[in-house]
């Protein structure tokens, strides 16, 4: 399957002309005019354009999400970089950021110095805006040629899903690629009030055990919406952009302003029978990380979650969700995907990198070779965990080095070693969860709202100033979708819609 995305503005010149100061340390800028089908190549000439002189050393500046308290970080990079040397006569920087670091103003700082550096992480719309400024490279070739088992793996319609206008910016992890909605809920506290909770379906199926919590756990709150979830966040509605603005419904073929659905006054009334029940915290509209702090804390009996194979028995292992043994309700019959799981986990190249060859073979081999990406995750056998059997470890407490939790960033997780309470077949699972998904109708369309990017602004502006307040049931709902839409009108969303619509239209007549 191919796909092209209409997106205008891209700063392909700026890309250039980084290339060019930088091209004599090794590599050179590809010629892109080919329409990217495989061509012939008898004497061994780079199809991607670049070239790599594996004689030559080369170091990998990377940045990425992890822990910047590891005792054992450059022990961990020293064992790391004896097997690069002598797979691809590479060394590797490990930078590891927080997530305010790499998704804030540092990464950005770094990006827009101009400082050579070789590989960073990034996801959804920090990886649109990256790339439509021109600062990463296009690595569809580069991944044809150089990384042609990983591209295997991730197969080409997820692939196509993250490009934009054709062009391919990062190589996505290797994961979950949909979702189940799902409620989390306590199991010991259910188990202690001899809950049945076997015939749920709905949330209103929980009221009854809600009820329970209320009189009997009076310190802990029976739902802990909030964290971004919330009913509207569990709805069937199509986030184009991933902005929440516009999009589809289940009974929309067309482009619409979200908020002026009944899908979206449904969720707002159930949003506001929750609040007004008492089941949620009051405050969740001002504080919306509330949830995650309650959850942790022992004081929420269950959350609205996302949801895929492997993923309870992660959170009961790692212990990451506060006190209490978690079991799970899927609400979905089926499991859906949408363009955020095409684009919700890079690793992508900077224009800035010097031997972007080098980088892809690197990647190759983190998203191939169990031994290299088993010890970045997890650090060194026998020092940071204990291996158990071929394929399951368990971790040292305190051992200095923990990456516990964002193996996904890494790449594929499918060669990672299993740990205590996972099941032995979570990676077939998750295979089977990815084949069998649903994509949504728009899924693979990126839009580029640069056109009307006042009216864009203006928008989340007053998104900003009444969302909240809608989606956590702070407000009555009728009246305040009214006064929502009647400054989005005033804002441009007609203008929006509009454009969005002549875009998604371009982008589906590229896929008949």
């Amino acid at each position: 399957m191919k796909v092209k995305k209409r997106f205008r503005g891209l700063c392909l010149l700026l890309a250039m002309v980084l290339l060019a100061v930088t091209c004599a340390c090794g590599s050179k800028k590809p010629d892109n005019s080919d329409d990217g089908e495989d061509k012939e190549n008898p004497e061994n000439v780079s199809t991607s354009g670049y070239e790599d002189d594996e004689s030559e050393p080369y170091e990998i500046i990377w940045y990425y999400v992890g822990n910047t308290n590891n005792a054992d970080q450059e022990k961990v990079e020293e064992k790391i970089n004896e097997y690069l040397k002598e797979k691809i006569n590479a060394t590797i920087q490990m930078n590891p950021l927080e997530w305010t670091q790499i998704e804030g103003d540092m990464m950005d700082n770094i990006m827009a110095s101009g400082e050579k550096y070789d590989l960073r992480w990034i996801r959804g719309d920090a990886y649109q805006t990256a790339a439509t400024k021109g600062a990463l490279l296009d690595v569809d070739e580069l991944m044809k040629e150089y990384a042609p088992n990983t591209r295997a793996l991730l197969g080409e319609t997820f692939i196509e899903g993250a490009k934009i206008d054709g062009k391919l910016y990062g190589v996505q992890a290797n994961k979950d690629n949909a979702k189940w909605i799902a409620i989390y809920y306590r199991k010991d506290i259910a188990e202690k009030y001899d809950m049945d909770l076997s015939n749920v379906k709905s949330i209103e199926d929980m009221y009854p055990f809600f009820d329970i919590i209320l009189e009997k756990e009076p310190d802990m709150y029976p739902y802990g919406m909030g964290d971004g979830k919330n009913p509207w966040a569990s709805s069937e509605a199509d986030l184009i952009g991933g902005n929440g603005l516009v999009g589809l419904t289940p009974i929309s073929s067309e482009i619409v302003n979200l908020y002026e659905t009944d899908l979206f006054l449904e969720c707002a009334q159930k949003a506001r029978e929750l609040y007004e029940k008492g089941y949620v915290y009051s405050e969740a509209a001002l504080n919306d990380q509330s949830a995650v702090e309650f959850r942790n804390a022992g004081r929420v009996f269950a959350i609205p979650s996302t949801d895929r194979p492997g993923q309870l028995e992660e959170i009961n292992s790692a212990g990451s969700w506060g006190p209490g043994e978690w079991d799970k309700i899927i609400l979905s019959d089926t499991a859906i995907g949408d363009t955020s799981y095409a684009t919700p986990s890079f690793m992508a190249i900077p224009v800035v990198c010097e031997n972007p060859v080098r980088v892809m073979k690197f990647l190759e081999l983190l998203n191939t070779d169990e031994y290299l990406k088993n010890l970045v995750d997890f650090g060194i056998e026998g020092e940071h965990y204990t291996k158990i059997s071929d394929n399951r470890i368990e971790l040292i407490p305190d051992s200095g080095y923990d990456l516990q939790g964002k193996q996904y960033i890494m790449g594929n997780i499918m060669i990672d070693y299993l740990q205590p309470g996972e099941s032995d077949t979570k990676y077939e699972e998750i295979t089977e969860f990815n084949r069998t998904a649903e994509y949504t109708e728009s899924f693979g369309f990126l839009p580029d709202f640069s056109s009307v990017k006042i009216q864009y602004s203006a928008c989340q502006n007053v998104k900003d100033e009444f969302f909240n307040n809608i989606v956590f049931g702070a407000v009555e709902p009728e009246e305040a979708i009214k006064q929502f839409n009647d400054k989005l009108k005033q804002a441009g969303i007609d203008e929006v819609v509009e454009e969005v619509q002549n875009q998604y239209d371009a982008w589906k007549a590229t896929r008949e």
